[in-house]
């Protein structure tokens, strides 16, 4: 119980006051996993106006946002737990969010308006499970299954059937058969979900432990074969999801999961994987309509620009050509070695032990260079005001730094103060001839 420790002393503030209080969610979920708990949740009969009477009286922050939904965050020592009304929604097929909130008695009520058995899970302070729909047995099993009907469930709120397969991929669990199946028949749901919220939760997908078993969910339910929404000067339209996936071949899904399998949970790197197989103009539009950050994009498409292109014995000119596109050497080297991953992980696959030999000990002399020897002028141990102080001001300034640079890169000249002045006299000297 320590992780629940301090959160205790709000259950018995609650309880102290006559009200019902319970541990609920995730936390009671990792709790029986045998796992670090996070974000822990309480669900009580009190009333927000209530919860926020007693936070008052213990003197703590109160967050009201969700207050109309019956959530009220409290915030001790920098912790914040979030403490709600037992309650019931209802909801429109036109949108995922609630158009009623009813405030209920009882916890049994509270927990099964909750998405998945294994969420619907409540704790008292002592540590005693309430399970009315078999949650703990279903992590026993590792299976993902609905609470109550899924039809039902995904009706509610279609965004819960992107967060099944989030689950399976987080805790590598399965989908129960019937749940499964809702999900497969429902897939037009999503239509009323934002590409925001669908984005999230693929990503969220991607950068966990068993991300190739949910990248073969995704495929088989459908869910990639439909549109979410997108908004334009207030004007919604659809934008396809991941259909490109879905027609895939076999083979290319099962490089996409290997390298899932194997890759480090970076999400510029899980994206490359699961569109490793597509043309770098269709990924590019991939990124774009399902408007991914700007600088994650970028990455994106630069990592699979290159992922195919091996490096040769001229490692030093593909050094310099990517140089140019990068802001400074910190940036640079990381998307080298997001790259150099990508790569020994593909070779990996293909069993090319010869060529993934030959790749690192080129992958090796590129981040020992950078190491050792400037990538970009301002490296350099002689500054553009030396320079024009000698020159004058202008393009002159640019030109002798590049050539320096590219000098020093070859070894010709050393990067020192001395060496570097010794080298703009004698470009002041040709340059008089």
């Amino acid at each position: 119980m320590d992780t629940f420790k301090q959160a205790i002393s709000i259950i018995e503030a609650l309880t102290n006051q006559g009200f019902e209080a319970y541990f609920v969610g995730g936390a009671v979920r990792d709790r029986l996993r045998g796992v670090p708990a996070h974000d822990i949740d309480i669900a009580t009969n009190a009333r927000p106006l209530q919860i926020l009477e007693i936070a008052k009286e213990n003197k703590w922050k109160a967050i009201t946002v969700g207050l109309s939904f019956g959530v009220v965050k409290l915030v001790i020592a920098k912790e914040i737990y979030e403490v709600a009304t037992f309650r019931a929604e209802k909801y429109v097929e036109t949108s995922r969010q609630p158009s009623e909130v009813y405030f209920k008695s009882s916890l049994r009520d509270d927990l099964s308006r909750r998405d998945f058995t294994i969420n619907a899970i409540a704790m008292d302070r002592d540590g005693k499970i309430i399970d009315p729909f078999g949650g703990a047995d279903d992590i026993e099993a590792g299976i993902i299954r609905c609470v109550g009907d899924p039809v039902s469930r995904f009706r509610e709120d279609p965004l819960r059937m992107f967060r099944a397969v989030r689950f399976v991929a987080q805790l590598g669990y399965k989908l129960e058969d019937n749940t499964y199946q809702a999900i497969k028949k429902q897939g037009n749901l999503v239509r009323i979900l934002s590409v925001e919220r669908v984005v999230a939760e693929i990503e969220r997908t991607w950068t966990a432990q068993f991300a190739a078993l949910g990248l073969k969910y995704y495929i088989h339910t459908g869910l990639f074969s439909y549109n979410c929404r997108g908004n334009l000067h207030k004007q919604p339209y659809d934008i396809p999801i991941l259909p490109e996936l879905s027609q895939q071949s076999d083979e290319l899904i099962r490089r996409s999961c290997y390298c899932l399998d194997l890759l480090p949970d970076d999400l510029i790197l899980r994206w490359a994987a699961v569109l490793l197989g597509l043309e770098t103009a269709a990924a590019h539009e991939i990124v774009l309509r399902l408007k991914l950050k700007k600088t994650t994009a970028q990455r994106i498409g630069w990592v699979l620009q290159y992922s195919q292109q091996l490096i040769n014995d001229n490692w030093l000119s593909f050094l310099q050509a990517q140089a140019a596109i990068f802001n400074d050497k910190k940036q640079l080297r990381r998307a080298l070695i997001q790259l150099f991953t990508l790569q020994n992980v593909q070779l990996q696959y293909y069993n090319q032990e010869l060529e993934s030999t030959k790749q690192k000990v080129h992958q090796q002399q590129i981040l020992e260079f950078l190491n050792r020897i400037p990538v970009y002028v301002d490296e350099l141990n002689i500054s553009g005001t030396v320079v024009a102080a000698k020159i004058g001001e202008g393009k002159h300034v640019k030109t002798f730094l590049q050539t320096a640079l590219q000098k020093v890169q070859e070894g010709k000249i050393a990067n020192t103060e001395q060496s570097l002045r010794q080298e703009l006299d004698h470009w002041i000297n040709y340059s008089r001839r």
